[in-house]
């Protein structure tokens, strides 16, 4: 607690991504919608805090830097809860290390690593996501490996309890942040290697047994912790029930369940006849066309029909505009409905709207849109060719009429079954740059999108607007849209930023994140971990992968080099905490977005809890293979009196030295950590033990 709650008022200013997640708070207090990659817990739990406190979230987090106290934020209340998961993680990883059979001395530890790692402990004082991330993963393995011991009592009220626990503490990991699915994967794999040992004939139990087992696991790891997950989203729809800046990454439909929206407010139906503005829902390009025409030939030489330009452009123009016409004859004012086949005439040239089977300028596989001008001959003067039907996105059956704003569309080529649709790429110089509109051979979802903006001449009237009424959407089509939503978005998360990092750079701590910067009194906070420790870290794995193959090798060649109950627990105990570390790290390197150092610290805590577990085989038991052990054959029995786990003298002084580097190093780069205290130049280049540690005011002026 006094290392997360120090100086917990220092810096009284937006730090990093406070920018987001304080903002989101505020936005639950509001009740106003937003949207984010991450599900909803965490933020909600701030949320509480910040309620509980009496927090109105007059304040949005615009920027780093803003001033807390000046604008009446109760900055430290809300940096407390964060601050609070990150010390718990402490004892749980500590009752972990004990639950799995490991000494006093290991435990110990692993928890004074934990307790004084800078990155750590900078990333708990902050309104930030990632120490509840790490303590519910933390008590889902407690769960787990309490679940596991018990594994002679099955059925008995304890161990019902600990499977729901762990099931609990599993639901809460994946409701904080996406990467929560690590820990269901350990989990699973952990699940189903305890499954398949129950199948083994040799264990006694029938098909009914093992099936009884399964159907207890699939209660508590799979349907509870999915009603958990569902209830965390439903409590967010709860909440979040007026429309806000959340809204354009949601279809129509949904959008129209929020109070206030745009959806309810100024839709209209559309009628045969409009004059409208067509915005594609992905991209906020306007359907376009003006006096210019495609090039004879583009340039990889393919030839076009040098028909007149139709594109797509991101702001308000004349040209911008269509005139709907039904499909034969003009019956005025009448409402468009769902599959209606139309024809649109582009506003100031007069001419139609048509595709037909000729390659567009840069997507190859699908097909040029241009005008067809029926007062003049023209090589493809098809009239099927400028038919359209509408699809209204939703619609359940023919009939239902068309709005603008409230719902989105796909127009879809009578001829050639294709769907108009564009994408961010941009026609070259001769298309001034603007988006490439084309017929899509593949119904692509949202990029196939269109909606209905501004009916020119059009306005809803006051009395229209009181009438209306917010609609509504099933809670699992709502649940499900966010979710894809969510996965898509984060997948775009693709852009660089000045502190992003790679993977293999996180176990070695070659790179950090500033976090925030006092450019008068020249302090900084900047998330770099416990040096010492992490290489630490880095060394115990390595030497686990080492000791492992090790036993290996000897086993094959029937030497026995350690106590055959050490032996197992190493490969059991030993192996899960790894397999944990593998699983919350390996899979960031299949990643294509932006990457941070802070991804890293679960991992950084399964990486201490290595460091607990070869100490506890190198040292508190010791292993038998040094020249003054004898090894132990097949059936023979180890006498090494460490076996018992008695720590030796030696142990004590490599414990001593281990925490003595720790804590030094923790206070060595505390200033980082804290951001209270300012360094000169020299102090920082003195700290800066990497090239490629960015610190600031590392050079004197």
């Amino acid at each position: 607690m006094a290392t997360r709650f120090y100086m917990l008022h220092q810096p009284g200013k937006v730090v990093f991504d406070e920018v987001h997640f304080g903002k989101f708070a505020s936005y639950y207090l509001r009740r106003t919608f937003f949207f984010d990659v991450h599900p909803p817990l965490a933020k909600m739990l701030l949320a509480f805090v910040g309620y509980f406190v009496g927090y109105d979230g007059n304040f949005l987090f615009k920027e780093i830097g803003l001033d807390y106290v000046e604008h009446g934020v109760p900055y430290v209340a809300l940096r407390a809860w964060p601050a609070l998961c990150g010390a718990l993680v402490v004892p749980i990883l500590f009752m972990t290390m004990r639950e799995s059979g490991y000494s006093l001395l290991s435990s110990t530890l692993v928890a004074i690593l934990i307790l004084l790692d800078n990155g750590l402990v900078t990333q708990s004082r902050l309104i930030l996501l990632d120490s509840m991330l790490m303590l519910f993963m933390c008590l889902c393995l407690y769960c787990y490996i309490r679940f596991h011991r018990l594994r002679y009592q099955e059925y008995s009220v304890e161990w019902w309890a600990w499977l729901c626990g762990c099931g609990t503490f599993m639901a809460l990991t994946l409701s904080v942040k996406m990467v929560g699915l690590f820990t269901v994967g350990l989990i699973g794999v952990s699940v189903l290697w305890d499954l398949w040992g129950k199948l083994d004939i040799r264990k006694g139990l029938t098909m009914r047994q093992v099936g009884g087992h399964f159907a207890a696991r699939a209660f508590g790891l799979i349907l509870l912790p999915f009603l958990i997950y569902l209830a965390s989203f439903w409590v967010h729809f709860l909440i979040l029930n007026h429309s806000g800046p959340g809204d354009n990454f949601m279809s129509l439909r949904f959008q129209s369940t929020l109070e206030g929206n745009r959806m309810i407010s100024e839709s209209l139906e559309i009628r045969y006849g409009d004059n409208i503005t067509l915005q594609h829902l992905d991209t906020k390009a306007f359907l376009h066309s003006h006096p210019h025409n495609y090039p004879l030939r583009y340039k990889d030489q393919r030839v076009s029909t040098t028909g007149q330009q139709v594109t797509g452009y991101g702001h308000p123009d004349a040209n911008n505009f269509w005139r709907i016409w039904p499909e034969k004859y003009p019956t005025w004012n009448k409402t468009i409905k769902h599959m209606d086949i139309v024809r649109l005439e582009h506003g100031l040239t007069g001419d139609f709207l048509l595709t037909h089977d000729v390659a567009s300028p840069l997507t190859t596989t699908n097909t040029e849109v241009t005008l067809f001008a029926p007062n003049r001959t023209h090589k493809f003067k098809v009239p099927r060719n400028m038919l359209w039907r509408i699809e209204v996105d939703g619609a359940k059956e023919a009939g239902e009429p068309w709005k603008s704003h409230a719902q989105s569309i796909r127009l879809v080529h009578v001829n050639l079954g294709i769907f108009l649709h564009t994408h961010p790429g941009k026609l070259p110089e001769w298309g001034f740059s603007q988006q490439e509109v084309n017929g899509n051979k593949k119904n692509d979802g949202r990029s196939n999108l269109w909606v209905a903006r501004e009916v020119q001449g059009r306005r809803v009237s006051d009395q229209e607007k009181k009438e209306r009424e917010v609609g509504t959407m099933p809670f699992l089509a709502k649940f499900w849209e966010l979710q894809t939503a969510m996965i898509r978005h984060n997948n775009k998360l693709t852009s660089s930023h000045p502190y992003q990092s790679e993977p293999f750079t996180w176990p070695l701590l070659l790179r950090g994140i500033s976090f925030w910067t006092d450019k008068t009194a020249k302090r900084q906070i900047y998330l770099l971990g416990n040096p010492f420790g992490w290489w630490l870290g880095a060394v115990a794995i390595l030497g686990w992968a080492a000791l492992m193959l090790a036993d290996a090798l000897c086993r094959r060649r029937g030497l026995y080099p350690m106590d055959q109950r050490v032996h197992g627990r190493l490969w059991r105990s030993g192996g899960f905490l790894l397999l944990a570390w593998a699983l919350h790290y390996g899979p960031f390197f299949l990643m294509g977005r932006q990457l941070f150092l802070h991804h890293y610290l679960p991992s950084c805590i399964l990486a201490y809890a290595a460091v607990g577990v070869v100490f506890e085989f190198a040292l508190v038991h010791g292993l038998t293979w040094p020249l003054d052990m004898p090894l132990v054959r097949r059936g023979g029995k180890g006498t090494d009196e460490r076996v018992r786990g008695r720590p030796s003298y030696l142990s004590i002084i490599i414990f001593a030295l281990i925490v003595a580097g720790q804590a030094w190093t923790f206070w060595y780069f505390s200033s980082f950590v804290y951001g209270h205290v300012t360094l000169t130049p020299e102090q920082v280049i003195a700290r800066k033990w990497l090239s490629s540690w960015d610190f600031h005011f590392s050079k004197a002026k």
